[in-house]
């Protein structure tokens, strides 16, 4: 007999059609924490796989994969669709969506600027750039 390290959160029906093809897992139930733990691991999983899809079907069964665990997601913080839809809106109305496929490379700000602050705190999402100038 063979093993395989798996560790990861499956989806229910898994560990029977493990079973019904004669493998024998060894599985457990997560408490909360470690759930939630693994369902944003899931999230990690389920992107990298949209990204190296290569064709739209291939990228729409991987979306429906990742709307599963967002699902999961939501029922775990007590939350429906409908919630998201409105903070969505929200969200739609203030900063607006992405149907323009706007880009933006960098960003010059002014020394004093909020936005500086800001960026400055997040280094590691925003890291600053030093720009050659012409002389």
């Amino acid at each position: 007999m063979r093993y395989f390290r798996f560790e990861k959160l499956v989806r229910d029906e898994v560990v029977y059609e493990m079973m019904k093809s004669g493998s024998i897992p060894k599985y457990r139930y997560l408490e909360d924490e470690e759930y939630f733990e693994m369902l944003i691991k899931k999230l990690g999983e389920e992107v990298a796989e949209i990204r190296v899809s290569k064709k739209k079907e291939q990228v729409f069964a991987e979306v429906v994969d990742l709307q599963d665990v967002l699902d999961s997601i939501l029922m775990y913080l007590g939350k429906t669709k409908k919630d998201v839809k409105l903070a969505q809106k929200m969200k739609k109305k203030e900063h607006g969506v992405f149907e323009k496929r706007i880009f933006v490379e960098y960003v010059k700000c002014m020394d004093n600027s909020k936005w500086t602050d800001f960026y400055l705190k997040n280094k590691s999402k925003y890291p600053e750039i030093v720009m050659e100038t012409s002389v």
